[in-house]
């Protein structure tokens, strides 16, 4: 009897290995000829690490499956290498704080926050099963490629859970990509945003959070995987 569930599976995990292995041979190449002594060597190494990785269409095949497709608050975009460092930058990231992203998608943020800045922790939560699996696939490429060729000390941790319901009181620096979240699902984590240390900064992709307690510290435009955005960076009082 054909499983079609158990099909999906197997023809994700064949992908997922051969994807592997083209990106340590791009991944051995690149580091055979380039340190990681900068920004942009360092941005340069992540974008090999996710070359070929689609996480669009792996949102998409999966919502698609399970029914949630049209479901816009699980509508899928992630930040571009090439200008995520300004957003860092923007926001002072440093080697003292705690980068958490509240929606990691396939880990993008979570390790250019780890690899470029070096936070003392970089974590990352995600609800669907597939880009979470792609996310896990690049956390292990970087633990054997680019870690060790780097000053990275960052403790990562990404987790299948929904950040409604996690812990993330010790970041220092949230991350939230919610173009497409809704005002009543913004208005969900308004309590624990609240809640945050003074001087947490809030990076909000396109969509403002309106909350006294988080006055609009600086605004720049980035581009995304969609389209350039704005960035609405929030400190807390």
């Amino acid at each position: 009897i054909w499983d079609l569930n158990m099909s999906f599976v197997s023809l994700r995990s064949l992908r997922a290995e051969k994807l592997s292995v083209d990106t340590r041979k791009l991944l051995h190449e690149y580091l055979g000829s380039n340190g990681l002594d900068n920004e942009a060597c360092k941005m340069e190494a992540l974008a090999v690490l996710y070359d070929g990785v689609d996480g669009e269409q792996s949102s998409y095949d999966e919502r698609k499956r399970k029914g949630i497709k049209s479901d816009l608050q699980y509508t899928y975009g992630e930040c571009v290498f090439s200008s995520f460092g300004q957003i860092l930058q923007a926001a002072e990231v440093s080697e003292g704080d705690v980068f958490c992203d509240l929606g990691s998608g396939t880990g993008k943020a979570v390790l250019a926050a780890a690899l470029v800045c070096n936070v003392r922790r970089s974590y990352g939560y995600e609800l669907l099963d597939d880009i979470y699996q792609l996310s896990i696939d690049r956390l292990n490429l970087f633990e054997e490629y680019l870690r060790p060729h780097s000053d990275c000390k960052t403790q990562i941790l990404l987790e299948k859970a929904d950040f409604l319901q996690t812990d993330w009181s010790d970041a220092t620096v949230l991350y939230i990509a919610g173009t497409c979240f809704s005002k009543e699902f913004l208005e969900s984590l308004r309590f624990k945003l609240e809640s945050m240390p003074s001087g947490t900064r809030l990076i909000m992709v396109s969509k403002p959070f309106n909350s006294p307690l988080y006055p609009l510290w600086k605004t720049i435009t980035a581009e995304m995987s969609w389209t350039e955005t704005d960035i609405l960076i929030y400190k807390k009082i």
